[in-house]
C-alpha cells in the first residue's frame, strides 16, 4: 500500500519543507502551538472534510464539489486552514495530512455517488511543497492505483502562491496527471503574484479566480473590466475559469454575462459536512436548485 511510504517520507519531507520558501499565514506564537499540536490531530481524529458545491453557470447546474479541510481544535480563536497548512508545511506534517485528505475524499466520493446517483467532479488542493518532494510522485501514483473509479472525476488544485515554488518536478507531476486524465487547476488566482505565465508553462485545465478580484465588480467599472480581461485571456489560452467566493446575486449576473464557466460561494451554499452535503444534493432532486434569476429574491428574504 502507498501509505507505507510514509515511513520513507516522514523525516526527509520535514527537512525539505523547512529548506523551501518559508510559509506565512499565522503569527509566530500560534505557529509554534500549531506545529506542536498537528502530529496528534490525526490520531485524535480532529480533522474533517467539508464539501462545497461547484456549479456550471450556463446552463446552471451542479457539476462538482471541493473538499475543504477543517480542524476541530481547542483553541479559543478559529484557526484558518491556510494557517495550519502553513504550519504543517513548516513541520513536515503536510504529507500525512495530504494522505488523510486524499483517502478520505475518495472514500466520501464513493459514498456520495452511491447515495445520490451522481458522479460529481472532486476537487482538492495539493501543496507544492509536498509535490516537490522527490518521493511524492511515485507515492501519489500508488494512491491513484487504489482508487481507479475516482481518477476521471478528480481535479487537483495547486495554489497560485505554491506555484511560485515552480520546479521541473512540479511540471513532471502535472504532465503525469494529464496522461492519467486528471485535471489540474491553479487555485486562488489573484491572491498573490498573479501571472498567467503559469498557465502557459503548466498543463492546466483552468484557473480559480480569487474572491478578492470579484468583490467590487458590480460597483467599480475598472474592477469589472479587469475581471473580464482576465477571463478573456484565460479563455484565449484554452483554460476554463471558476469564480470563487460568489456571495451576491449581482456578482452571479455579472459572471454569467461575462461568460465565466463555473462558480462556487455562499450565494449557492457553504461548505458542508458530508452528511449535509448528501442531503443537499438529494433535496435538489425534488425541489431543484434555484433558477439564477431567483437568487436576488432569495437573498433579500434571508
Amino acid at each position: 500500500m502507498a501509505v507505507r511510504m510514509l515511513d520513507v517520507l516522514d523525516v526527509p519531507i520535514a527537512e525539505y519543507a523547512r529548506s523551501s520558501c518559508p510559509s506565512e499565514g499565522a503569527p509566530a506564537a500560534l505557529s509554534d502551538q500549531l506545529r506542536e499540536a498537528l502530529p496528534h490531530a490525526l490520531e485524535r481524529q480532529e480533522f474533517e472534510l467539508h464539501y462545497q458545491p461547484i456549479f456550471a453557470l450556463e446552463p446552471f447546474q451542479l457539476i462538482g464539489m471541493e473538499a475543504l479541510l477543517r480542524w476541530r481544535h481547542d483553541y479559543q480563536e478559529p484557526v484558518r486552514p491556510e494557517q495550519f497548512i502553513a504550519a504543517a508545511e513548516d513541520s513536515g506534517d503536510i504529507h500525512a495530512i495530504t494522505t488523510w485528505v486524499f483517502t478520505t475524499a475518495c472514500r466520501d466520493f464513493a459514498r456520495i455517488q452511491r447515495r445520490t446517483g451522481q458522479a460529481l467532479q472532486l476537487s482538492f488542493n495539493l501543496s507544492a511543497y509536498c509535490v516537490n518532494h522527490p518521493c511524492f510522485i511515485p507515492w501519489f501514483c500508488e494512491l491513484l492505483d487504489d482508487v481507479p473509479h475516482v481518477t476521471e472525476f478528480l481535479h487537483i488544485e495547486i495554489t497560485e502562491t505554491s506555484a511560485l515554488v515552480w520546479t521541473q518536478r512540479l511540471l513532471d507531476f502535472f504532465q503525469r496527471l494529464q496522461v492519467l486524465g486528471i485535471s489540474t487547476w491553479l487555485d486562488d488566482f489573484g491572491r498573490g503574484y498573479s501571472n498567467l505565465k503559469y498557465a502557459a508553462d503548466l498543463p492546466l485545465k483552468g484557473i480559480k479566480m480569487d474572491r478578492s478580484l470579484l468583490t467590487n465588480v458590480t460597483e467599480d467599472p475598472r474592477s469589472a473590466q479587469f475581471y473580464q480581461d482576465i477571463l478573456q485571456l484565460a479563455h484565449n489560452l484554452g483554460l476554463e475559469v471558476t469564480a470563487e467566493g460568489v456571495e451576491q446575486a449581482g456578482e452571479l449576473r455579472f459572471l454569467q454575462i461575462s461568460r465565466c464557466d463555473y462558480g462556487q460561494g455562499f450565494l449557492f451554499a457553504p461548505a458542508m459536512p458530508i452528511a449535509r452535503f448528501m442531503d443537499y444534493v438529494e433535496a435538489s432532486k425534488t425541489t431543484g436548485f434555484p433558477n439564477p434569476k431567483e437568487f436576488a429574491t432569495l437573498q433579500q428574504t434571508q
